[in-house]
């Protein structure tokens, strides 16, 4: 699975374009709000507590970035 972090990490070590690491950083970015906004519907909705809502921010939060 791709994250900003290994994305950036193989650009540097020149195993990807800079054109491959542009698709990539778009793609993770958009699944990073995709997930952000069903947490916030599913919240909303009352289909999952604040606590879970927050457990889902924060484990988006780590795969997007690569932690």
């Amino acid at each position: 699975m791709w994250s900003k972090k290994l994305a950036k990490k193989q650009f540097s070590k020149d195993l990807i374009s800079e054109e491959k690491l542009g698709y990539i950083l778009a793609s993770v970015e958009f699944q990073y709000w995709a997930k952000l906004q069903e947490a916030k519907d599913d919240l909303s909705r009352s289909a999952i507590t604040k606590e879970e809502y927050e457990k889902l921010v924060e484990k988006a939060n780590s795969e997007f970035e690569g932690v």
